[in-house]
This record gives structure tokens, C-alpha cells and sequence, in this order.
């Protein structure tokens, strides 16, 4: 099944035309790696004959109309996120002036501005193609009403995925409970939609959540990034738990997935209040690993924890599983199993598309999300540890 997945990631990408914003053709994680090597190939040649640096190269459009492409601005944004996770930094600072640190901080800064950049130009009842179901008449729908109707970007992937990973059966109860939580469809839905979307109901959710992302813009004086969401949610714990865990922990695939359904069931000044804190909270995703990577190793996790990584969501995500199933009174044995499963199964399950994509890309064999494997698994069984005590001490 793993080889299905394979062969169907690979054929998705070899359908697909390599352009940049030309022909207004939108990058997605099917199509990279065929347009990757004409982009970046169109890249080296600015700089060499326009006589840009090569960061300015990267974020160039190809043509002043292009500059405020909602397509365009995805795309900019997309291909350095893309650098930037499998670790091709290196092909292009050798074009600059840069350290090596110097030069994938820049980056990290240029990826989190071309971010922002790209979610102001997603606006209100304007559709663009991104996002889910975004043709189809929704108001009326319930949100579990829409969530059932499943993924229409990635539906194919979606029922191979339901084969692979078929819904737990209900006297498996930590595993059904888990499986219930996390609510994934595919490896670019969103999870913990639940969660998540009633935290930015609230008006103090959405407090917390600006509050987060000014507090990590602005670089303040906290020991860690859990006591930083602490104290952005007023010593909430579980709202902070949230924001780490859910909110800011799956990138843009709340505002792709749901944007619709919002403008569907929400009035406008409700939409525009909970669109604002799925924007910042997404952009917090991006800025928690720029901040990391400037702080000293493990800043991203509480005290006592010995992880490393400056992308915290493995830890997080998996601790919220643990803190909800500890809570439901699950020993500390089957809440660590169950709590790590989902994230081992995925972590397994890319390395495969990983490897392919090292090859592809003529990186190191071992890059990117291959290469980290044995750290992300120890980080999350560290969350889930954390996140069983967390929820105990709580009950």
C-alpha cells in the first residue's frame, strides 16, 4: 500500500506543468518537485544577468501584474517553505555572501514575510480555486455536516488513506477516541478541527491567539515558547495546549479547508474576527521555528523536556492527545501507545515519498523529513509523557 501511495504521488507530479506564476498555475505538494528545477534554474539566471541577490531573486514575480497574484504570492511563498523543509538552502546561499546560519535565518524571515503577504490577498467571498468545496452551495451546513463530505483537493488520496488507515473500532476506545480527535482525512487536511475552530469562536481565544503572535513577533523575554502561550492565554493552559497543538500547528490547512464554510455560516464581522486568528495562527507556525532557531536549543519546549527541534508541532500535537485521553482516565501505558500511533504511522508512511524526493532533488539520501526520523519519534513520545502528566495533574 505504501508503493500505491508512492506511485500516486509521483504520477500526480509528472501530470503537471512546471511553471512559477506564469500561467497563473498553482504549486502544490503533487506538482513540486517536476517545477522545482525550472524555477530554480529561472532563479540563478536573475541573478546572474538582472544582477539580484539571490534572496531578492527568490522573491521576485515574473511581471508587475503578477505582484498581488493571490497564485503568485502562494507560489513565492510555497517554493521557500519548500527550500527551506527539504533542506536546499545550501544551493543557494552558495550565490550569496551569507554564513551558513546568517543565510537560512534570512530565508526563514523572507518565507514567514511571503506568508503574510500571501494570506492578505485572501479575502472575503473572493474564490480563487484554494479552497475546499469553494463551487458548491454550503449554507445552512452544519460544520460536522461538512466535514463528512470529506476532501474534494485531495479525494482520491483521502480513500486511499481511509484503506490504509481505516477507522478504529469503538471497543478499541483509546484508539477510537484518538482517531476521533484528531479528525485527519489526509496528509494535507487539517486535524483537531474541533478544537481549534472553538477556540477562534470565543472572543478570548482570539485574544490569546493575537496575543501569542505578537509576543513571538516581537521576541520577548520568555524562558520557553510554552511559558510564551501560557502567558499570551492568561495561564489558561488548555487554550495555550490549543494554540501550540491545533491551531498554529497545521500551517494554512484550516483557512484552505474551512474558509468556505465560514463565508457560508458565518456574517461577515464573524467571519472576518475568526479569519484574522486563523491567519495569525498559521503565521505563528512558520515564526515559532525563525524564533527557535534563534534561541538556544530546546527553547520550544518546557522545562524539563529534553527536545531539540525548532518545530515544535510533533511535540504538541501528540501531548494534546495524551492530555485528552489522560483525562479520560486511560493509564499511563495505553496513553502513550496510543497518543504516538498516529504520528508513527505518518512519520513511517512519508519515508518513502521523503526518499524519493532526495533523489529527485539530488539532495543527501538522508535529508529532510528521512534524516529526522528517530528524533521526531523520541519527541513525540516526550510530548505524550508530558501530556499524560499534564492532563493527571489537572483531573
Amino acid at each position: 500500500m505504501r508503493l500505491a501511495l508512492l506511485s500516486f504521488f509521483l504520477l500526480s507530479t509528472f501530470l503537471c506543468a512546471a511553471q512559477f506564476c506564469d500561467g497563473h498555475k498553482r504549486i502544490t505538494p503533487q506538482n513540486y518537485l517536476l517545477k522545482y528545477y525550472r524555477i530554480q534554474n529561472d532563479i540563478f539566471k536573475k541573478v546572474k544577468s538582472d544582477s539580484m541577490s539571490i534572496l531578492e531573486a527568490i522573491a521576485n514575480c515574473d511581471s508587475p501584474e503578477h505582484m498581488y497574484d493571490e497564485k503568485c504570492l502562494h507560489n513565492h511563498f510555497l517554493f521557500v517553505d519548500f527550500i527551506l523543509y527539504f533542506e536546499l538552502e545550501e544551493r543557494y546561499r552558495r550565490r550569496s555572501d551569507y554564513s551558513e546560519q546568517e543565510f537560512r535565518m534570512a530565508l526563514m524571515n523572507l518565507r514567514d514575510l511571503l506568508y503574510k503577504n500571501w494570506m492578505e490577498s485572501i479575502k472575503y467571498e473572493m474564490p480563487n480555486g484554494y479552497h475546499e468545496w469553494d463551487a458548491i452551495a454550503l449554507k445552512g451546513e452544519t460544520l460536522e455536516e461538512f466535514k463528512s463530505r470529506g476532501s474534494e483537493k485531495f479525494s482520491l488520496l483521502e480513500t486511499m488513506v481511509k484503506r490504509v488507515n481505516p477507522k478504529p473500532r469503538k471497543r478499541d476506545s483509546a484508539r477510537w477516541s484518538v482517531h476521533e480527535y484528531l479528525g485527519a482525512t489526509t496528509p494535507f487536511s487539517s486535524i483537531m478541527t474541533d478544537q481549534a475552530m472553538e477556540l477562534i469562536k470565543t472572543e478570548k481565544g482570539r485574544q490569546a491567539i493575537e496575543i501569542f503572535s505578537e509576543n513571538l513577533e516581537s521576541k520577548a523575554d520568555f524562558v520557553n515558547l510554552w511559558q510564551l502561550a501560557i502567558a499570551s492565554a492568561d495561564m489558561d493552559t488548555i487554550a495555550a495546549l490549543t494554540i501550540l497543538s491545533s491551531v498554529s500547528a497545521q500551517r494554512m490547512y484550516l483557512i484552505r479547508d474551512f474558509k468556505h464554510w465560514m463565508e457560508e455560516n458565518l456574517s461577515q464581522e464573524e467571519y472576518e474576527l475568526q479569519m484574522r486568528a486563523l491567519k495569525q495562527s498559521s503565521a505563528a507556525y512558520f515564526k515559532i521555528e525563525t524564533v527557535a532557531s534563534a534561541m538556544p536549543m530546546g527553547w520550544n519546549y518546557p522545562d524539563g523536556v529534553g527536545a531539540k527541534s525548532t518545530k515544535s508541532y510533533h511535540f504538541y500535537t501528540t501531548a494534546m492527545l495524551a492530555y485528552q485521553l489522560a483525562k479520560r482516565g486511560f493509564d499511563r501505558e495505553t496513553v502513550i501507545k496510543e497518543a504516538t500511533r498516529p504520528a508513527k504511522k505518518y512519520k513511517r508512511a512519508i519515508q518513502i515519498p521523503g526518499l524519493a524526493h532526495n533523489i529527485w532533488l539530488r539532495n543527501t539520501w538522508n535529508a529532510s523529513t528521512v534524516g529526522d526520523f528517530k528524533q521526531v519519534l523520541v519527541e513525540q513520545k516526550l510530548g505524550a509523557q508530558w501530556g499524560y502528566n499534564l492532563g493527571k495533574e489537572s483531573k
